[in-house]
């Protein structure tokens, strides 16, 4: 499915991109092309989101693999907060651990994840019943 949409904000020249559960349905690339889009024009740091995603699939493998490849080049590290286990593993497994920074929620000020974190539920909310509304006739 072609995601047209990634929630997102800017704070001390981070983009923070919630991916979470979205990336789960996003088998056509629209990450990457997001994320590669807002490096070209000069975003400075990459931060993903990725609490509440259950699968882990091609596109984002490719995504994690040509954003950190594309920030490594600039002197930067993808970071990647609220990894799901099964992700941080295969990584480890792959030897690829070392192109990312690894955090937790709590590792950035609470009340800033809290306050975007709300906003993306709201917007969650939103595209889960689209999801739904689209893919009741499958």
């Amino acid at each position: 499915m072609k995601i047209s949409f990634y929630p997102s904000f800017v704070h001390d020249n981070t983009l923070f991109i919630n991916a979470g559960f979205i990336v789960d349905k996003d088998d056509e690339g629209s990450l990457e092309e997001f994320v590669s889009d807002r490096i070209h024009n000069g975003q400075e740091q990459i931060a993903l989101i990725l609490k509440g995603m259950y699968f882990l699939h091609e596109s984002l493998i490719r995504t994690l693999i040509s954003t950190s490849t594309l920030l490594n080049r600039e002197g930067k590290t993808l970071i990647l907060i609220d990894t799901p286990w099964f992700v941080k593993e295969l990584l480890k497994l792959w030897k690829m651990d070392q192109r990312f920074i690894f955090h937790k929620h709590n590792d950035y000020s609470y009340e800033l994840i809290e306050n975007s974190s709300q906003a993306f539920e709201r917007v969650d909310l939103a595209c889960k019943s689209i999801l739904e509304d689209t893919t009741k006739d499958f």
